[in-house]
């Protein structure tokens, strides 16, 4: 019944938040917010309840690894985007990820190489995004989404956790990071926006990677030393402050 409830309660009231918080600060913030494991955390704790800890633990690892596939899905994405072609950019984002997510399958690196090659990925795709040019018309014909985003939110984490029973702790974890969330909001973004605004979402949501970054590493060292509480707690405490830094130190100056 617990794992039951969290499945239907925790990730969408998240999301719901991120959203409403986004609809008044706009597409950068709400990348920020997307960035945050709020999804990916509750299906590692739902991960943990029903599977084990050390299954958790294992997950946990191979999603700091599953990362390097979601920031290539995200930059395919944000350069297609600004051609304002929202069959390609998504099909493109998509090709992109599921192929990198095949190479990634093969390996098995330690949590320190995974989160080397994690960090490297997503400062070389923040970077591509800066200097992407600001092109691609800007609009606004209003609306999120939100029932949408909520009902792919429970259909993800009710599909993910129903198949980690069949599948490895490895390839569980690598799915943790799968950007059907983000797909849904930059493929919106883009109708409702332009290819300019999928930009600023993006650009953002890679930069908050750092912050599910920070949460895995944490949970998933944790998780092999202490009560899965306590490394919970510890990694959720730890991605805060880590996005809580991220966006004092990239707000807008008001000079």
């Amino acid at each position: 019944m617990l794992s039951l409830i969290l499945k239907l309660t925790l990730a969408p009231i998240l999301v719901v938040l991120a959203t409403v918080i986004a609809r008044r600060l706009g597409d950068r913030v709400g990348g920020l917010l997307s960035g945050f494991p709020v999804i990916a955390a509750p299906i590692a704790l739902i991960y943990s309840v029903e599977q084990g800890p050390v299954f958790a633990a294992e997950a946990s690892s191979a999603a700091i690894l599953g990362l390097v596939p979601s920031t290539v899905f995200s930059v395919v994405v944000a350069w297609a985007a600004a051609r304002d072609s929202l069959i390609a950019s998504l099909g493109l984002g998509t090709m992109a990820y599921a192929l990198t997510l095949a190479v990634a399958v093969s390996f098995h690196p330690s949590i320190s190489a995974s989160a080397a090659v994690a960090l490297l990925s997503i400062v070389v795709v923040y970077v591509f995004l800066k200097r992407l040019p600001r092109s691609g018309s800007r609009r606004n014909v209003g609306g999120d989404l939100l029932l949408w985003r909520v009902a792919l939110t429970i259909l993800l984490v009710l599909a993910l956790t129903a198949a980690a029973s069949q599948l490895s702790p490895h390839i569980a974890g690598l799915l943790i990071p799968i950007p059907i969330i983000t797909a849904v909001m930059a493929g919106f973004t883009q109708v409702r926006s332009g290819g300019a605004a999928v930009r600023d979402l993006l650009q953002g949501l890679v930069l908050a990677y750092l912050s599910f970054l920070t949460f895995f590493v944490v949970l998933a060292t944790e998780l092999t030393r202490t009560v899965p509480i306590a490394a919970f707690a510890a990694a959720t405490a730890c991605s805060l402050l880590a996005w809580a830094s991220l966006v004092i130190a990239t707000r807008p100056s008001r000079n």
